[in-house]
C-alpha cells in the first residue's frame, strides 16, 4: 500500500460522515463528491486526495495566506476591494496563451 493510502481513507471517511448522505466516494477512492447548492442551483464540490510530499505549517510562507485563524481553524480569503484592478503580467498572459494552444482552445 502506498504511503498515505490509509490516511486518505481515514480522512475521507471523516468527511463523508460529516456530510452524511450528501457525500460519497467517487473515482476509485480518489475523490469525494459532496452534493450542495448555491443560489438555488444544485452542484457538487469535489475533493481530490493526494498526500503532500512536504508538510507545511499553517501560517508558514509556503502555506495559503489566511489558511488558519485563531478562532476556528477555517480557510479565510480576504474580501476583494471594490474597484480594485487586478494586474496580469505579460508572462502570465503568455503562459495562458501557450496552455490554450496546447489544449487546442
Amino acid at each position: 500500500m502506498a504511503k498515505g493510502s490509509q490516511a486518505k481513507i481515514d480522512v475521507g471517511n471523516q468527511i463523508i460522515n460529516l456530510f452524511g448522505e450528501n457525500a460519497f466516494w467517487n473515482g476509485e477512492g480518489k475523490e469525494i463528491r459532496i452534493n450542495t447548492s448555491e443560489n438555488g442551483e444544485s452542484l457538487q464540490v469535489k475533493i481530490a486526495f493526494t498526500v503532500a510530499k512536504v508538510a507545511v505549517e499553517p501560517g508558514a510562507a509556503d502555506a495559503i495566506p489566511g489558511a488558519k485563524t485563531e478562532k476556528n481553524n477555517s480557510l479565510v480569503f480576504p474580501e476583494p476591494v471594490a474597484g480594485e484592478k487586478i494586474e496580469i503580467s505579460e508572462e502570465e498572459k503568455n503562459a495562458v496563451a501557450d496552455l490554450m494552444k496546447e489544449l487546442g482552445l
